[in-house]
């Protein structure tokens, strides 16, 4: 019997998924204290600002999540690609508070993948803002970002999505109410 301490492959796994959410909850206290300030900047220079945020775009610098498929064993088995969904879907819900709060009827959302690291500089180069035609589907990334904005989604009539390749991982996410007198 040795004296050092031995780790499954089932410890290690939740050890690198903890890393994982930590990580991702970290860059959610960065974004969001980001936009705090720069909140508090335009606050304190208008005064009359307008509160809607109909129409206006909301990025958030993340690396985008799809929707895996989920059972009823996931509420107590925590396995690592729901583990990281549910991180997805707090930061997604920490950074549209305001957007959460409008009768949104249509939804615009852009996904920018990240390039994968192991790509050559001149692969990366040649991808980067071209359509991502790869897995997940773009229905999935749609679905997670709905569930985390949404308690319910049904009274959305009209979803525009697309995916792509980026430097970096992110969502562009604008939503519509009734009183948005803009285009449709």
């Amino acid at each position: 019997m040795s004296s050092g301490a031995r780790f499954s492959e089932d410890d290690i796994d939740k050890i690198k998924n903890h890393a994982i959410i930590a990580q991702i909850r970290a860059q959610l206290g960065q974004v969001v204290s980001t936009q705090g300030a720069k909140r508090d900047k335009a606050k304190s220079s208008t005064k009359n600002e307008n509160l809607s945020i109909s129409g206006q775009p909301i990025t958030i610098e993340i690396e985008p999540v799809a929707k895996p498929r989920m059972t009823q064993r996931d509420k107590w088995a925590k396995r690592p690609v729901v583990e990281r969904y549910r991180a997805f879907c707090d930061v997604v819900r920490g950074q549209t508070e305001k957007l959460r709060k409008i009768d949104v009827y249509r939804i615009d959302i852009e996904i920018a993948v990240a390039v994968p690291k192991s790509w050559s500089q001149k692969k990366k180069a040649e991808h980067i803002g071209r359509p991502h035609r790869q897995r997940p589907d773009v229905d999935n990334y749609v679905k997670a970002v709905l569930d985390a904005i949404l308690k319910e989604d049904s009274g959305i009539y009209s979803i525009r999505a697309v995916k792509k390749w980026a430097e970096k991982g992110s969502l562009t996410i604008t939503g519509w109410d009734f009183n948005h007198k803009g285009k449709l």
